[in-house]
């Protein structure tokens, strides 16, 4: 039961995130268009997430898990809030936008991630993700589309200002959602000293793969495909059908990962998505035309579901073969997000550096094929982590109960 509590809280959350995320990035495109503003703001998330994490892990102690998920959807609130406030004035104010935005993220993130570590374990995880991936999924279907029909439909920012507003009353349905989520007590003293000090070998290794999930996540993920997309597609509207496609096939992607995926197959699926991430990356950026643009919405999505799903069932796995599991799994969430952190960081600033050196009409079709083979140098990194691990060696097992029951 508290696992259908929080995938129907994900979902409701999913679906006011993507009815407005994706078109944020567009928004502030539209008030600056040589992408300083995008950069800018993207910095900005990046570096107060970074910093906030040991203020929110601790926050998270004092209260609860689910508390500080709750404070993080409110900050999602007020960071959407902000927009509407401003309004085309924003440009000027963009630094505050990601500062609650980054504050937001930091907060709903501790108990996202300490909720699926209570929930699940790694012989189902897979399956669990997977799922949650098929309601995230549900809201990509249909979130982008009436973003996209309602700016088209309205004159100047007026739609923009319609969806951030429904993206405001969304998140406070998840908030009252939350609520009956209960999550497991965490102790008071933190261990994050002996994480940073003496993490398990897995855990080490995998350090250097959170710092390239972030090089990409800062850019590609934040707001390069959207970009790209957009300028292809010509208009919101269009985007948002783009988007919808997109959200179909990784609807059907989490449906068939969850049937196939376990933790001795992680290796060979996340190799298939690396692959085809950079693939389809490259192929749309020297050919920017709507037939690859419809194959990219087809092979993205899918492609993008293996490479998280895989990475994130990894990191929880490298915490819990800590022998003291129980009470420092929080500080592993903590310690994440440094490498993560500055990958984001660094992958902001290496946009930036190509800003500077690239023409601005050859700015987002080198950034958009250099940034996605980041997954497939990782390939051989996960190789040396987990090909004699015993999470890579795991026999299958019947799901849990909870998984079934979701």
């Amino acid at each position: 039961m508290q696992i259908r509590y929080y995938l129907t809280m994900m979902g409701f959350f999913t679906f006011a995130n993507m009815l407005s995320s994706i078109f944020l990035g567009v928004f502030l495109w539209r008030l600056d268009s040589t992408y300083a503003l995008l950069a800018t703001y993207s910095m900005v998330v990046a570096a107060v997430v970074l910093t906030s994490f040991p203020l929110c892990s601790w926050l998270s102690r004092i209260t609860s898990p689910m508390t500080t998920l709750r404070l993080g959807i409110f900050a999602h609130v007020i960071s959407y809030g902000i927009t509407l406030y401003y309004g085309e004035a924003l440009r000027d104010h963009v630094i505050i936008l990601g500062l609650w935005m980054g504050t937001a993220i930091s907060l709903f993130a501790i108990g996202m991630h300490m909720a699926v570590l209570d929930m699940t374990k790694n012989a189902d995880r897979d399956r669990f993700l997977y799922h949650s991936g098929f309601v995230t999924s549900l809201t990509t279907m249909t979130a982008p589309l009436l973003g996209g029909v309602c700016i088209e439909n309205f004159e100047g920012m007026t739609g923009y200002l319609i969806i951030f507003g429904a993206s405001c009353l969304l998140f406070l349905v998840a908030a009252l959602l939350s609520l009956r989520i209960k999550g497991k007590p965490i102790g008071r003293q933190s261990k994050i000293m002996q994480v940073i000090k003496n993490p398990t070998r897995e855990w080490k290794g995998m350090l250097a793969v959170m710092f390239g999930e972030g090089v990409v996540g800062g850019t590609y993920d934040t707001f390069l495909v959207s970009m790209m997309t957009f300028q292809i597609a010509g208009g919101e509207q269009n985007l948002g059908i783009f988007q919808t496609v997109s959200g179909v096939m990784a609807l059907i992607a989490s449906l068939w990962l969850a049937r196939v995926a376990t933790p001795e197959r992680r290796l060979l699926i996340y190799g298939i998505g690396a692959v085809m991430v950079a693939f389809a990356s490259g192929v749309l950026s020297f050919y920017p035309t709507i037939a690859v643009l419809v194959v990219f919405s087809i092979l993205h999505p899918l492609a993008k579901n293996m490479l998280t799903t895989s990475i994130g069932s990894w990191t929880y796995a490298a915490i819990e073969s800590d022998p003291d599991y129980d009470r420092r799994r929080l500080d592993y969430i903590v310690v994440r997000e440094i490498p993560l952190g500055l990958g984001r960081i660094i992958g902001v600033l290496l946009f930036l550096w190509m800003r500077e050196t690239f023409a601005q009409a050859s700015l987002l079709t080198v950034s958009f094929t250099v940034f996605p083979l980041v997954f497939v140098l990782m390939i051989p990194i996960l190789i040396k982590i987990w090909k004699r691990h015993p999470a890579a060696q795991h026999q299958p097992t019947a799901p849990s109960q909870s998984t079934i029951s979701s």
